[in-house]
């Protein structure tokens, strides 16, 4: 089993010129859909694609970044099918293969997201790392 590909297909960015107090943020990722995919030489391996949803809130309404995207996942033909089988019966993929896939999504989204961000001046979507007051900065322990 495998990711053999990642890609955007939609990103769309606003902000408002609404300013607040205090700006809070909200992620969220989910998997809209999930279809066969055709790719070269893949026999005996099959391919599906799954299609993303990233969202960034930042409320009171103030921005909102979204992206969508394919992921394409290799795996043994069989596997495929039980795959596409449990997502038509209840919108389902074993935890294992969707771990893997939402951790993509998530780690490729927060990056371009965090680059949209900087370049809308917004704050970041996730808290990055700073030094504290008792830090010792060049040293080793």
């Amino acid at each position: 089993m495998a990711i053999v590909g990642f890609s955007f297909t939609k990103i769309h960015f606003e902000r408002s010129n609404k300013l607040a107090n205090k700006i809070s943020v909200s992620n969220n990722v989910s998997v809209t859909s999930i279809e066969e995919a055709n790719i070269l030489d893949q026999s005996p391996n099959a391919a599906i694609r799954f299609k993303y949803l990233f969202t960034s809130k930042y409320e009171p309404d103030f921005a909102k970044i979204e992206m969508e995207g394919d992921i394409v996942f290799v795996e043994k033909e069989d596997k495929i099918k039980d795959i596409l089988k449990q997502w038509k019966k209840n919108k389902q993929v074993d935890k294992d293969i969707m771990k893997d896939v939402m951790n993509t999504v998530l780690q490729k989204c927060f990056v371009q997201a965090l680059v949209i961000g900087k370049d809308m001046n917004l704050p970041t979507i996730v808290p990055l790392p700073k030094l504290e007051d008792k830090a010792t900065v060049g040293t080793n322990p």
